[in-house]
């Protein structure tokens, strides 16, 4: 086999790594240069490029960006502790609605306030009688 298909083999074989790792290996591999390294790598891109597999590839990388324009508009997660709704960037929470990490810091400060509240009832109940 000559040189040239070897290399051939093994761009083909590892097509699928950086072309700075490529270049590098098959100088290191093959005993060849830098400068001689970049022509076979750009032969065989050209070679590589034209072949049936690359073209479907290319046609599976259309249908990603066909894809990629595709937006969610809601989502209904279940979390441990309840169900959710996300629709942009409202949360649903039971009947709490959340319009932005700020409503939801209130929220928070809010609930904690009211907890410690009734922490604070159920302990002065508690010393009554004593």
């Amino acid at each position: 086999m000559r040189k040239i298909d070897e290399i051939n083999s093994y761009l083909n074989i590892n097509s699928h790594k950086e072309k700075e790792e490529l270049l590098k290996n098959i100088m290191k591999i093959f005993n060849i240069s830098n400068k001689t390294a970049e022509l076979y790598y750009y032969k065989w891109k050209k070679d590589f490029m034209n072949t049936k597999t690359c073209i479907s590839e290319n046609k599976e990388d259309k249908k990603v960006k066909i894809m990629s324009k595709l937006k969610i508009k809601k989502l209904e997660i279940e979390g441990e502790f309840g169900n959710y709704i996300k629709e942009g960037n409202k949360v649903v929470a039971g009947e709490v609605i959340f319009n932005s990490l700020e409503d939801i810091e209130e929220y928070e400060k809010k609930e904690i306030e009211l907890f410690n509240k009734k922490i604070q009832e159920i302990r002065e109940v508690y010393k009554i009688g004593q």
